[in-house]
């Protein structure tokens, strides 16, 4: 009979092997390095309607770069919207067109990348964390206070998220209570839980559970000083992403992208996020929130389940809810993008008290 002691190297050396060696093909360990080469897109805007400005500002000992835009033709001090992107987002990936509209229409705009992303620092790239995410949407909000008082009004401030970052403008706008005035929150992430429900459905228990080892695998090579794994963030069906995706919806979500990403992104997130969705549950907070909310719902979102965004809504009489029959990656172009992000434009402007500049009087801007 072999005894425990005997066994002990054995699982030793097992537990290394598996620290060390990606058991699965879908793990990648190669280095993410940050690339600060600018790109095209990231450069100042002076439009006839708006002025857009790469700003930075400090979170947790580290930097992050935000553009600015603030329109023209307004008098006073206009106020201010903060957006941020959902997973794995960042500030190049389709948050100008909606920066551009709010901006058009007499709202000052801040959107900004997290840390380990984008313009941003931060070691390892493209880490996904809802607490650090958080920790960031209180930086900027401290940035905004703290240094934007000339330029805007520093008490009227909305808050705008999409998708992960639907969720954390709901707590934000929680933790701050009567300090935010209004937020919009665009097919948002709910409920971890039920997230992970609806996944365990649709990837079966085997593929789950490949998914959740694969962020201990990471975590374990951090613990040990080993560089980190990394997950594809969106794949077809069966490709252990975090977001499986039919062909048409992986179009979509690619159209909103740039040619060129600032920082080299990557289509690859930290698989550890696979240990914390489940337990990022922002509908906790809805009941606590003061604000207007405009949550934007889609009825054929396979990853933010419309069900868990009718169920915010009967929690919180301080929100309105506007539904569309598409899916989760629809409003960011065409005519829904134009529809939804008027609608969104108007909602801020009536809760925010912003003046309608000139260029846009002609142009009435009626209520939802």
């Amino acid at each position: 009979m072999v005894s425990i002691a005997a066994l002990i190297p054995i699982v030793i050396g097992l537990f290394g092997a598996a620290i060390v060696i990606p058991w699965d093909k879908t793990i990648i360990t190669e280095p993410l390095p940050r690339n600060t080469t600018a790109t095209e897109n990231c450069g100042l805007i002076n439009d006839p309607k708006y002025r857009r400005r790469t700003v930075f500002f400090p979170s947790k000992g580290l930097q992050l770069e935000g553009w600015l835009y603030t329109p023209k033709g307004v008098e006073g001090r206009p106020p201010i919207v903060v957006l941020a992107h959902g997973i794995a987002g960042q500030k190049d990936m389709g948050l100008h067109p909606f920066a551009e509209v709010f901006a058009q229409r007499g709202l000052a705009v801040l959107t900004f990348d997290y840390r380990n992303f984008g313009g941003s620092d931060g070691e390892p790239r493209n880490w996904v964390s809802p607490k650090r995410h958080l920790e960031d949407w209180e930086a900027a909000l401290d940035y905004v206070r703290s240094t934007l008082g000339a330029e805007v009004d520093v008490t009227r401030i909305g808050l705008w998220g999409t998708s992960f970052a639907g969720g954390h403008v709901l707590v934000t706008a929680a933790k701050e209570g009567g300090n935010i005035s209004a937020v919009v929150s665009q097919v948002p992430h709910l409920s971890g839980f039920e997230v992970s429900k609806q996944s365990l459905k649709s990837r079966g228990v085997p593929q789950s559970v490949r998914l959740f080892l694969a962020g201990l695998h990471d975590r374990a090579r951090d613990l040990v000083g080993l560089p980190p794994a990394y997950l594809k963030v969106a794949g077809p069906p069966g490709s252990n992403s975090f977001m499986e995706l039919n062909d048409a919806d992986m179009q979509l979500y690619l159209a909103k992208h740039p040619e060129h990403y600032m920082g080299g992104w990557q289509n690859r997130v930290l698989a550890r996020l696979a240990n914390e969705m489940s337990r990022y549950n922002p509908i906790h907070y809805v009941p606590k929130i003061k604000a207007p909310v405009l949550l934007v719902a889609t009825m054929k979102d396979t990853l933010c389940p419309i069900a868990v965004a009718h169920r915010a809504a009967e929690l919180n009489s301080n929100i309105q809810l506007l539904e569309k029959d598409v899916g989760h990656f629809d409003v960011y172009l065409g005519d829904l993008f134009d529809e939804v992000s008027v609608a969104q434009a108007r909602f801020l402007v009536e809760k925010l008290g912003a003046v309608v500049p000139v260029h846009e009087a002609a142009e009435a801007l009626p209520l939802l």
